[in-house]
């Protein structure tokens, strides 16, 4: 409604260049949930407030991870959702995060083990997500162990951490790493928080972009248009409003 009502009001030279931005991903919520429902994100929500303001309209899809990077980088989208820099090097991000989390670990909450740096991998099977960035380091220990049994890479669908929950809960894996508040959230929503616990997390938090394709020639200008969307967002109080739609905070 706010979309519709902004567009209705825009100056007619800006109607007359609105555009439909496509924005794709795979499921990562709270950060971009399901399309077209009234709770379709944090992110989605800051995207349609700030780009409608600007007389422009969303279409936010789900779509596998990688496929979606693919069509990025090949122009066919404008922008991907729920990016870490590491996920996409070559798309153009905004100035401003659109969020920001740690990394954890989950373990069946019968299981010993707790996250204790690197070196503690070497004691499970950590389940992963094929596509993913986790930050630099843990990037690197997954490409080192995931020819030798260590690491187990789960083929990114449309709902990856779901199915990552489902390995686990199977003992096919010993732990599970994801972005906290989006294991905190489908944990939930998969009601396995009575068998599934965080192990700990990574101390480092980790910004997180809506990153837009470096081959469409407007990237820079939504990207621009984004970064100061947020500042206005922030001190007008309008995100925390949006965050605690979804029951977070302001991570500034």
């Amino acid at each position: 409604m706010k979309n519709l009502l902004a567009i209705s009001l825009c100056l007619a030279a800006t109607c007359a260049n609105a555009d439909v931005l496509t924005i794709r991903a795979d499921q990562y919520c709270p950060l971009n949930c399901a399309p077209g429902s009234s709770s379709p994100g944090f992110m989605i929500d800051i995207a349609n407030e700030i780009f409608g303001k600007a007389g422009h309209k969303v279409d936010y899809k789900l779509m596998g991870w990688q496929r979606a990077i693919a069509e990025g980088k090949a122009g066919n989208i404008h922008a991907i959702v729920g990016a870490l820099k590491d996920d996409a090097p070559d798309f153009i991000y905004p100035a401003n995060e659109q969020g920001r989390s740690m990394q954890c670990f989950y373990t069946l909450k019968d299981h010993p083990w707790q996250f204790d740096g690197l070196a503690s991998l070497s004691k499970i099977t950590l389940g992963t997500i094929n596509g993913y960035s986790y930050g630099e380091e843990l990037d690197a220990y997954i490409k080192a162990h995931e020819k030798d049994g260590k690491v187990q890479m789960l083929v990114a669908n449309d709902e990856p951490l779901i199915l990552n929950i489902r390995k686990l809960q199977g003992k096919r894996v010993d732990a599970i790493v994801e972005a906290q508040p989006v294991a905190i959230y489908t944990l939930k929503q998969q009601k396995a928080t009575d068998t599934v616990h965080e192990a700990g997390c990574e101390k480092k938090a980790q910004d997180i972009f809506i990153a837009f394709s470096p081959k469409h020639p407007k990237s820079h200008e939504y990207a621009e248009l984004l970064s100061k969307g947020m500042q206005d967002l922030r001190s007008s109080g309008q995100l925390s409003k949006i965050l605690a739609r979804y029951g977070l905070k302001d991570w500034r």
